[in-house]
Formats: structure tokens, C-alpha cells, sequence
């Protein structure tokens, strides 16, 4: 039963829900403008909005068609969508457990009408977890930190009650730690046809002496775990702590020839550290089969007493009165809620203090990639040097020692793939003050795709994957002269050319955001402009170019002074409109660059 006002939480596929709302009781002000600038909505009519699907592919929704000419759908008071049909899916951050609020506005007959009170619902991919479950808490943990999926084949279930394989174990581990190399290879002739992110957490709890095969080459990784076995690998991975002065209420876990004293410690561990309880009373029952949710419930808790053993750990909102950040790249764009890394290489930096666990929770437009940099060493995802954030938001985790480190967070994908904010920083310690300081020289970049390094990753075929801004020009010259930088970067588009062009957006903070003008609150000593690849290529005409070319030329001397150094460069990609560039360069007193390329490009 859906209760107007409360939380619902929901299962996977093909559950509906329906809310059938009231007149009143909205809490979107009546007196607020809607997108198009119109009066607001009122209150005069009744509609259902109801969930008709969730998935990890979104939230499905749909409501009473009223025959209007168009419908607004909003998210928690923000409008998301504006659409003909009446029925949406809205593709949100993966986060089991993240309540989302979502109201519809019509426009009838002329006039905007609110149709419905707020329908909520909790965000759950799985259709058998129920919030009301202990573990419900413990699954979203390991579900929202990359531990966990479905099952199988069946990803909108996960069967918390189900036997945990060996293999279950070592994957789980090996996830919540950052998938660290794996090291040598095992002797275990048993692993053939398990996948390779199977096979490294094998390796790696192997070369870690966390698991053990039961003879020298048979590993037997699809046996169910018992819960003495899941202690006692726990307690190996925690470093096999002590557990004098320890004391524990089970009477079944004394030494015989089947439970070693190892296996006694393990629990008693286990237990003074809130790692695991009893079945019943004072039985832990250590043969009984360990469960896919018991494993969560175990990691959450190791989690929380590995990630903060000092009680340190705090969440830091990340916004325009964050102290001690310093925004790198692309252009400083900050509100109250949270920092938008839009352009390519934009990020934050800061100093810290801390140890152990960092996270970083960002929402993206659509899949975006990134880099994390510690102490100017990259930080490697596994065998990956990129982390990726898949449409709707998530959170990139990474593990440090103990101590104080210059840590760096870079979005490589282009402006054009994908916009991101980061919203909070979770950390074991503090970011000190005061912030990085600022380089010197501060340069400026103007370009197409030559400037976020579309192509250089992979083949050129379309995917996202195919785009570093790290491994471009801008950002590797400025690493060379040890320089700040901006990025303005428009992957497609040209100096007239485009919809919209360089020219329509230069002056805007993020056009796909807004026609809000970006305020440049610091002055380059330098723009380095490389454009016409684009306009060349779609035949936009010397005459449009040229003057596309004046107007930006123009409003950079406007932004950053009139004796800002400019350099255009070209002949990247082709020469382009080559004798325009340069004749302009010359008539303007602009230094021009001829790039070297290779016969392939």
C-alpha cells in the first residue's frame, strides 16, 4: 500500500504502484515560474501518478492522460523533463536506498495545472529485498559501493537469503578493497571458465593468505561458505588482530578437531567488533551455511571499523564555501549544492590529512569518466587507470595511507558527453587549509575535439571511451610549464559552425545548463585558440569564418584584457581554413602555430 507523504520502497521489474493524490498539499509554490517562463501551476485538478517499472536502466513512471499539450515532470522540485506523452522514464543515480519525490504539471487549455501531490519512491533494483529487512541497509551498502549486483542473468534479483559461494566471498573482497593487482598466480587448476575478475579475486585473497585451497590445485570455488568459515577469512583479512580480553557468549565454539583455535579467535573477533551474532540465544551455529546477506552484513561491518578504527570519518558538501578546494580546469562554476566539473580536465584539488578510505559522490548527465590523482602518482582502478561513472551518478573509491596527501580529481570525458557535479567528499581525516595555491602562467584553451583528446583512447568510433582530456595537447603542455588551465571545449562544433557554435557560447558558464554568463573571476595570462577544423570540414564558408573567428578573438581580449597573449594553433587535423588563420593573425598581430602531423590522422 502506497501512504501519501511516506516513503515507498519498491522492487524491480513489472511492480506497480499507484497513488491516487489529492487537491492540495503540494510543496511546490503555487507563485513559481515553470521553463517556459509561464505562471505556475494550480491546484484545481486531480490525476494519478504511479511507478510502472524500476530497473537499473531507471524509474519508469507514467499518469492519467488529460490530454494536455504538454506535461512537466519533477524530481524532488526540480523540473526534469518537459514531454508529450504521459509517461517518462527518468534515468537517475544508481543509489539503492536514495528517495526521489516526483509531482506532474499539465498545460491545459492555456493555463498550467498542478495534477498531482508528490508520489515517493526509495530507489531499489532488486524485487526481493525489502526495506523493512535488517539487511536491506547492509545490501544497499555493498550494492552502492560496487560490491554487489544481482544475481546471474537476473540482475533485478539478488537472493539475500542464498548460499555464499567461495568465489562470492573472494569477488566481494576484492571489490570492497579497490580490486588491488592480484599478484602471482595461483596453483588452483579449478578456476577454468570463471571470469577474470573472478579469477583476480581468487588470486588475490590467495596471495593475501586469506583463503586456502582445500588440496594444493583444487580451490573449489563454487562450495558454500559455512559461518565459520566467513569469521575466520574475515579475521585473516583484518591481520589476524588479537582477542585477549575478549569475551564471547556461544557456547558451541569450543576447540575440537574440526574447529580449530583459529577458527574460536575468528569469532570471537567477529563478534566484539559487531561483525556477526548468534542464531538463536547463545548458539552461533559455525556449520550452518553463510548467507549472500549475513557476507554484506559482515563486510558493512568490517568497513566501518576498517575505514574509520578513530571515529574521523565525516561527510564534506562540496560547494562555493567549501574551504580548502582548489578547482582545477574547465571553468569555475559553483553553487550552494555542489561543484559542476563540465569541461574536460576541470576538477578539484586539496591537501588532506587522512587515511585509509576516500569517496568521491558525483552525479553525471551521462556515463563520464575519471582520474584520481595521489601525491602526483595516478591512481590505479584496478588494472584501469579510469574510473567510471555511469548516467545518473555514483561514487569513485579509492584507499590511502595514513598521512597527509595532495589528492587530485580530474573528469577526462569531453563537455559535450557529459556533465557532472561532485557533491560531497567522504573522509577519513580533514582537508587542510590553506587551499593549493594558484600556478602561474594561467593559461586558456579555445578548441574543438583536438583540445579534450577525442580518439585517443581506443578506436574513434564513437564510444566515450574513446576520449582523455589528459592525454591532449592543453593539459600536457600546461603539466609541462607547471601551469593552471582552463579547457573551453566544444568536441564537434566550430568557430561558426555548430548548433550551438564556439562563438554562441564562449561567454556562457555551460550553455548545456543555461544562458547564465560566466563571470571569468580569473584573467589568463594566455589563450591558446585552435579552431576551423570543423567549420572547414561542414563548408561554412571563409567569409563566416572569418568573421566568426574576429567575434571570438573579441570577446576574449573583452574577458581577459587587451594585452592577453594569443596563440592560435592548427593544421592538427587539416589545413582547414589554413590562409584565413593566418592572414587574420597577421593583420591582428596574433602569434600563429603550424602543428607537425602525421600522415594518418
Amino acid at each position: 500500500m502506497l501512504i501519501l507523504g511516506n516513503a515507498v520502497t519498491v522492487g524491480a521489474l513489472e511492480q506497480q504502484l499507484t497513488a491516487t493524490n489529492g487537491r492540495h498539499g503540494s510543496t511546490i509554490d503555487g507563485n513559481r515560474q515553470n521553463s517556459t517562463g509561464e505562471p505556475a501551476l494550480k491546484s484545481d485538478s486531480v490525476i494519478s501518478i504511479s511507478l510502472t517499472a524500476m530497473s537499473t536502466e531507471g524509474i519508469d513512471l507514467q499518469w492519467d492522460d488529460l490530454q494536455a499539450e504538454k506535461y512537466e515532470l519533477y524530481r524532488d522540485e526540480r523540473l526534469i523533463k518537459t514531454i508529450s506523452d504521459c509517461q517518462c522514464r527518468d534515468v537517475v543515480g544508481r543509489t539503492m536506498g536514495k528517495q526521489y519525490r516526483y509531482q506532474v504539471r499539465g498545460l491545459v487549455n492555456g493555463e498550467w495545472t498542478q495534477l498531482s501531490e508528490a508520489l515517493t519512491i526509495v530507489y531499489n533494483p532488486f524485487s526481493d529485498v525489502e526495506e523493512e529487512t535488517v539487511s536491506f541497509a547492509y545490501i544497499a551498502w555493498a550494492y552502492n559501493n560496487g560490491i554487489v549486483n544481482g544475481m546471474s542473468g537476473y540482475n533485478n534479483i539478488f537472493s539475500p537469503q542464498g548460499n555464499c559461494e567461495r568465489m562470492n566471498f573472494c569477488i566481494m573482497l576484492w571489490k570492497m578493497v579497490g580490486k588491488p593487482s592480484p599478484g602471482k598466480k595461483t596453483p588452483f587448476k579449478d578456476l577454468k571458465g570463471l571470469s577474470t575478475n573472478n579469477v583476480k579475486a581468487i588470486t588475490w585473497c590467495y596471495n593475501q593468505k586469506i583463503v586456502a585451497g582445500y588440496t594444493k590445485t583444487q580451490f573449489k570455488p563454487h562450495n558454500n561458505i559455512t559461518r565459520a568459515q566467513l569469521a575466520i577469512m574475515i579475521w585473516k583479512f583484518a591481520g589476524k588482530p588479537s582477542v585477549e580480553g575478549m569475551t564471547c557468549p556461544y557456547t558451541d565454539i569450543e576447540v575440537t578437531t574440526s574447529f580449530t583455535a583459529n577458527n574460536r579467535k575468528a569469532v570471537i573477533w567477529c563478534y566484539n567488533k559487531g561483525l556477526i551474532d548468534s542464531i538463536t540465544g547463545d548458539k552461533f551455529e559455525p556449520d550452518l551455511k553463510g548467507t549472500r546477506a549475513l557476507l554484506t552484513e559482515m563486510l558493512y561491518g568490517y568497513d566501518e571499523w576498517f575505514s574509520d578504527p578513530y571515529g574521523q570519518r565525516q561527510e564534506i558538501a562540496v560547494n562555493s564555501a567549501t574551504p580548502g578546494i582548489k578547482m582545477i580546469g574547465g571553468r569555475r562554476i559553483e553553487t550552494e549544492e555542489a561543484i559542476y566539473l563540465d569541461y574536460c580536465c576541470s576538477g578539484i584539488e586539496f591537501n588532506a590529512d587522512c587515511r585509509r578510505k576516500l569517496v568521491f559522490n558525483l552525479t553525471v548527465s551521462e556515463n563520464c569518466m575519471f582520474k584520481i590523482y595521489i601525491d602526483e602518482q595516478l591512481y590505479q582502478n584496478g588494472d584501469s587507470d579510469y574510473f567510471t561513472v555511469e548516467q545518473g551518478g555514483g561514487k569513485l573509491i579509492v584507499f590511502v595511507e595514513e598521512g597527509l596527501h595532495n589528492i587530485r580529481l580530474v573528469k577526462v570525458s569531453h563537455y559535450r558527453m557529459a556533465l557532472a557535479e561532485l557533491d560531497s567528499i567522504v573522509i577519513n581525516g580533514d582537508i587542510l587549509l590553506p587551499a593549493p595555491t594558484e600556478k602561474e602562467p594561467f593559461i586558456e584553451y579555445i578548441g574543438d575535439s583536438l583540445v579534450c583528446g577525442w580518439g585517443v583512447v581506443g578506436l574513434h568510433n564513437g564510444e566515450y571511451l574513446s576520449c582523455d582530456g589528459t592525454l591532449a595537447y592543453p593539459y600536457l603542455v600546461s603539466k609541462a610549464l607547471n601551469a593552471d588551465y582552463a579547457i573551453f571545449d566544444m568536441s564537434g562544433q566550430g568557430a561558426y559552425y555548430g548548433n550551438p557554435s564556439i562563438q554562441d557560447c564562449y561567454l556562457k558558464s555551460s550553455y548545456r545548463r543555461g544562458d547564465e554568463e560566466y563571470d571569468f573571476p580569473r584573467q589568463a595570462d594566455a589563450v591558446v585558440i585552435n579552431i576551423g577544423t570543423n567549420d572547414y570540414t561542414y563548408n561554412t564558408g571563409e567569409e563566416n569564418f572569418h568573421a566568426a573567428l574576429a567575434n571570438i578573438i573579441a570577446m576574449v581580449r573583452q574577458k581577459h584584457g587587451d594585452n592577453v597573449k594569443i596563440l592560435i594553433v592548427y593544421n592538427m587535423k587539416n589545413d582547414g581554413y589554413s590562409s584565413v588563420l593566418v592572414s587574420f593573425a597577421q593583420q591582428q598581430g596574433i602569434s600563429i602555430l603550424k602543428c607537425a602531423r602525421s600522415t594518418n590522422t
